[in-house]
């Protein structure tokens, strides 16, 4: 939308503002409307470091697209033929605005305050694709500070059926982070083909094609992801000269190469996965989780090419700075790999399960019935069946896993000679795939410089922000 004089529709005087700070209209953004300069004052103020100041110009800003909605595009909305392409401009662009405030929210520890916020911000625009990108924030939040992701869930369903008709790329995101696990393969496709569909941005399609290789490495079929995988990597290495990538993208990279070393056995792949990964520590970025996660995965890097030294060492640097209790369990394989049987056995009796979740604990149940075989100590064996029988997973791969090693621990357990089985980890663990889901708060950079990021973004519709 162009500068124009507004004849239509605005705020009362003594009306809540649109912004939703809960002030009256007349005591927020009635002086600070940026008009045609929209988003120029909060990028300047994000430029300056100034937060305070950012969020009363996102404020203004959220005030300002409320205004030009309700003069121009809700007085059209009866007209069928005119609505979905004006309504979603609208949606979108607003909605990009309400992000860079629920950044501030986060960095201005206004965090208790958000969910209220998103409900004062529900009647800017009166459609129900409106009511769904304020269900998809909310849902959102539960995925932040100490987060909870089954109320996300129900904060998600509440907006109905998520399918591939979907036309909310943000929507499809969080669907996958929230609901993939419970998705037949065929739907898992489906909505990944959709998003990669509705968005050309790199991130995505390196993200996303690369969930398409996950899931036919989890049907076993090796091949089709492995082609699947090549097609990113050359799609990467095409734009990155020209075009280089941040630090998410790069995160992404190293992964991919990663996963396709492995997948291929590929030696250089797996030296230049472990480049990008000691690059990528060399960054100032991040918190000590986030750098416990990428030392992790260098840990990785090295163990599927079965430099065990190393990578016993990588995992023991990430121990160090408050890595989580999985760590622990690579390095007991490390040591199991070398030979060192008995020390394996007291570095998993050292792990904390308390911190183990989902598939996490599926790698400890793993790596524990393998170093039980390799012990050959029957109370271990006995755990470890105990542990195998009580795990189910829905990928087959996996589950095909599990079979074979209950089959080893069981043939133990009856006298049975059985071969140790010593190939724990490697491409078969359950928790190293690179994560599909697009959150925010999953990507263990320094949660500042994430901020940072999205506070940057602009609006890919509707007004073009001239800053």
């Amino acid at each position: 939308m162009a500068a124009r004089e507004f004849r239509g529709w605005k705020p009362k005087w003594s009306a809540p503002c649109p912004c939703a700070s809960e002030k009256k209209y007349k005591n927020c953004c009635h002086r600070r409307l940026p008009s045609a300069n929209i988003g120029k004052a909060y990028s300047m103020a994000i430029k300056d470091g100034q937060l305070e100041r950012a969020l009363l110009c996102a404020r203004a800003d959220i005030t300002q697209y409320t205004i030009w909605h309700k003069s121009h595009t809700a007085p059209l909305m009866h007209r069928a033929h005119m609505l979905p392409n004006l309504l979603q401009i609208d949606v979108d662009a607003l909605g990009a605005y309400v992000g860079r405030l629920f950044t501030l929210y986060l960095r201005l520890d206004l965090w208790s305050d958000w969910r209220a916020a998103l409900g004062r911000l529900r009647g800017n625009i009166e459609h129900d694709k409106w009511y769904r990108k304020v269900g998809y924030y909310l849902a959102l939040s539960y995925l932040g500070p100490k987060g909870d992701r089954i109320a996300g869930r129900r904060e998600l369903a509440k907006l109905g059926p998520i399918t591939n008709e979907e036309t909310d790329l943000e929507l499809l995101q969080i669907y996958v982070d929230l609901e993939f696990d419970d998705l037949a393969f065929a739907d898992r496709m489906s909505i990944l083909d959709r998003i990669l569909q509705l968005s050309e941005e790199r991130s995505n399609q390196m993200q996303y094609r690369t969930g398409k290789a996950i899931q036919y490495y989890l049907i076993d079929d090796r091949k089709t992801a492995g082609e699947i995988l090549d097609d990113v990597v050359a799609r990467a290495q095409s734009t990155r000269e020209a075009d280089p990538f941040d630090v998410r993208e790069r995160h992404l990279f190293a992964g991919v190469l990663q996963l396709l070393g492995s997948l291929r056995r590929d030696a250089d792949l797996m030296r230049r996965s472990t480049t990008e990964f000691e690059m990528l520590l060399e960054e100032d970025c991040w918190t000590d989780l986030g750098r416990a996660k990428i030392l992790r995965e260098l840990g990785d890097t090295h163990r599927y090419a079965g430099n065990f030294e190393i990578a016993e060492q990588v995992y023991r640097d990430a121990v160090a700075i408050g890595g989580l209790g999985l760590d622990q369990v690579y390095v007991a394989e490390c040591l199991l790999r070398r030979g060192l049987v008995d020390r394996a056995v007291a570095e998993l009796e050292k792990a904390d399960t308390r911190l183990l979740v989902g598939r996490e604990f599926e790698d400890y149940t793993h790596c524990y019935g393998v170093v039980a075989l390799a012990a050959k100590k029957m109370p271990m064996l006995n755990t470890a069946l105990n542990m195998l029988k009580q795990l189910k997973s829905s990928e087959p791969v996996f589950n095909t896993q599990r079979l074979e090693l209950l089959v080893n621990v069981t043939d133990m357990l009856a006298g049975k000679q059985v071969k140790s089985d010593t190939t724990a980890g490697g491409l078969g663990t359950y928790a190293n795939f690179l994560i599909l889901q697009p959150s925010l708060f999953g990507f263990g950079i320094n949660f500042n410089a994430i901020i940072d990021y999205l506070s940057r973004k602009k609006p890919k519709s509707g007004d073009k922000d001239p800053s």
